[in-house]
């Protein structure tokens, strides 16, 4: 009896491990401007983001306009999911942030970051970049180009097999059939590791 349970429990750990390691999506957070969701709208809310199958915690702050999303592992991302969320509740999306573990790709014109498990894409963006005399547009892809820094440093990780950790806002992701990540925090694990940046 005694050697089921010890079987038993190593069983259930290594799920737990490998669901811990192989866990991409790691949170999303989402902000609305303040005092336009009542009590009554963020109990609303949090049942909308409790209809999403990929959320697994939700940490409210409805005085300060935010929620933070932690995510199952294994499940993509979808904004228009979110989107339908806070449209049912009443407030509008201000900004959306992710933190993503994934892979980093490269084409000839763009760096992606394809989430480990689920293989969601996330095209790599940077900060706003004006240049010398010329008007720079937010609002355009092509004023979000990624710093030689950091260019660098993605294709240095992807030579070496490492698993990226990125966080940062969705750009514009309504306008877009696909997403679009501008890159705040960057910083790489071993893809053999265990170890797991915490949200």
């Amino acid at each position: 009896m005694l050697r089921y349970q010890l079987y038993a429990l190593v069983f259930v750990l290594t799920i737990l491990f490998f669901a811990r390691a192989s866990a991409e999506i790691v949170k999303v957070e989402v902000q609305w401007q303040p005092g336009t969701c009542p009590m009554s709208c963020a109990q609303l809310l949090g049942t909308q983001f409790q209809k999403i199958p990929g959320v697994a915690e939700i940490l409210m702050n409805q005085p300060g306009g935010h929620v933070e999303l932690r995510w199952k592992p294994n499940f993509p991302f979808a904004y228009q999911q979110v989107k339908s969320a806070m449209q049912a509740a009443g407030p509008g999306i201000r900004d959306i942030r992710v933190k993503v573990r994934g892979t980093v790709h490269f084409d000839q014109q763009t760096a992606s970051l394809v989430s480990v498990g689920d293989n969601t894409t996330f095209f790599l963006l940077g900060q706003l970049q004006a240049k010398q005399n010329q008007l720079a547009v937010y609002y355009n892809v092509e004023s979000h180009p990624l710093s030689q820094a950091t260019l660098t440093r993605l294709v240095e990780g992807a030579q070496k097999n490492q698993i990226a950790v990125i966080e940062g806002p969705l750009f514009e992701p309504w306008r877009y059939p696909y997403m679009w990540l501008i890159v705040d925090k960057l910083q790489f694990v071993d893809s053999t590791s265990t170890n797991q940046s915490q949200p």
